[in-house]
């Protein structure tokens, strides 16, 4: 261990999250100081620049995925820039009127000082933003105005920036694109059992999380708690599936320390390829998310798409595809955290889930396999209903037309 993190390990987690937003709010000021210039609008041949990170693997990387794929079905005329995580890109010499920029407003400063002023200039500059709680951070206040509209996943975050925003906010959710459905066959699901020492008839339920996107909102703690309380003594043939990426040592000795009088436990902290996640999320009967709050939640959407059951919180962006027929809501009390957690400030307000009613439903799904069976093939159509692929290539269509019509007359 470094002197750097024995020092840091002795300073507050309060002092330290202070800081960098006020890192993160001088340098979204600093960006915004100068508004880009409309004029020349006019001249921009109609379409879209999509300016995103799509390749790195992170939650944000896949959804950005998934929207250039929904743009690229659509008759709009578009153009993908790929945004690397440090700002770097290749800017396509092939012009449009409209810049989508899907990159959140702690690493703007990044994406703006590494970009030449005249792609900004003479444009229409669109944000996609998540967040998870009813209340964007003030830091990110001052960038609202600097663009022209801010676009996001879910109507729970939509009507969050419109609380601060003045600019018009619309809301695109991912679509789930069936002719790219994850089709994991029977062989590949084997494999990825045996891999991990899994048997091939065994119930198996996962957890997942990324120890980057806030311990505390997905709360695997939670998550276990209901595990426990849901086979208070381990049954032979019932497995859970841990799967922590980016936590820390801290985190996982809390969490292992909640199992360890079970043995059908795996923990897989390496870094899978999507290919091999896909294949255990649909070797698994069971997905258990007992988050606080979501942006979106894609993991839940691809697991109901691949027919695993998911138990998910009734809470913020996933109560727009979580439905009763096709997956269990469970109950939450409403409260205001009291101190800062992660980036997450004191007095937020989000969801504390009940833990004994999701112990009691993924209880009776494990009791009741015809039960299972309904909510998994229900799940994996109802998803597509839900987040409609070609509904949101047509809304795309509409926004475009709508955007050159109102902009060009402005100019």
């Amino acid at each position: 261990m470094s002197i750097k993190s024995v020092i840091r390990s002795y300073v507050p987690n309060a002092w330290l999250n202070e800081r960098n937003r006020r890192r993160i709010e001088r340098r979204i000021k600093s960006a915004v100081s100068v508004l880009p210039d409309i004029a020349g609008r006019s001249e921009r041949k109609r379409g879209i620049r999509f300016f995103a990170d799509t390749v790195s693997g992170t939650g944000l990387s896949n959804g950005a995925a998934m929207l250039l794929d929904m743009l690229e079905a659509s008759d709009v005329d578009v153009v993908h820039a790929e945004l690397g995580q440090t700002g770097e890109c290749s800017v396509p010499e092939d012009d449009r009127l409209i810049n989508l920029f899907m990159a959140q407003p702690t690493v703007w400063n990044v994406v703006y000082g590494g970009l030449p002023k005249e792609i900004f200039d003479g444009h229409v500059n669109i944000g996609f933003w998540l967040w998870e709680t009813p209340e964007i951070p003030k830091e990110w206040v001052p960038l609202c105005s600097w663009y022209d509209e801010i676009w996001t996943p879910s109507a729970f975050v939509t009507d969050a920036v419109r609380k601060v925003s003045e600019r018009n906010v619309r809301t695109l959710r991912f679509g789930l694109n069936p002719v790219n459905e994850k089709k994991i066959s029977e062989s590949d699901k084997a494999q990825i059992r045996e891999r991990f020492g899994i048997p091939g008839d065994a119930l198996v339920h996962i957890i997942m999380f990324d120890g980057r996107s806030g311990f505390e909102r997905k709360n695997p703690e939670g998550a276990i708690k209901a595990y426990t309380a849901a086979y208070p003594e381990e049954r032979e043939n019932v497995w859970l599936v841990v799967k922590a990426k980016c936590a820390d040592r801290k985190q996982m000795k809390l969490l292992k320390s909640l199992l360890k009088d079970y043995k059908n436990v795996v923990w897989i902290e390496e870094l899978l390829s999507r290919r091999d996640t896909d294949a255990l999320i649909a070797s698994s009967d069971i997905l258990i998310s007992l988050h606080r709050a979501e942006g979106f939640g894609l993991p839940i959407a691809e697991a109901m798409q691949m027919g695993c059951v998911a138990v998910a919180t009734d809470y913020s962006s996933t109560t727009e595809f979580v439905s009763e027929d096709a997956a269990v809501a469970v109950p939450y009390t409403p409260v205001r955290i009291s101190h800062d957690v992660s980036v997450y400030r004191k007095g937020t307000l989000w969801a504390e889930p009940d833990i004994a009613a999701a112990a009691a439903a993924i209880r009776r799904l494990g009791d009741d396999p015809d039960y299972r069976r309904r909510l998994s093939e229900r799940a994996a159509t109802a998803i597509y209903e839900k987040l409609s692929f070609e509904d949101g290539a047509r809304l795309i269509e509409e926004y475009e037309k709508d955007i050159d019509e109102k902009y060009r007359r402005t100019t």
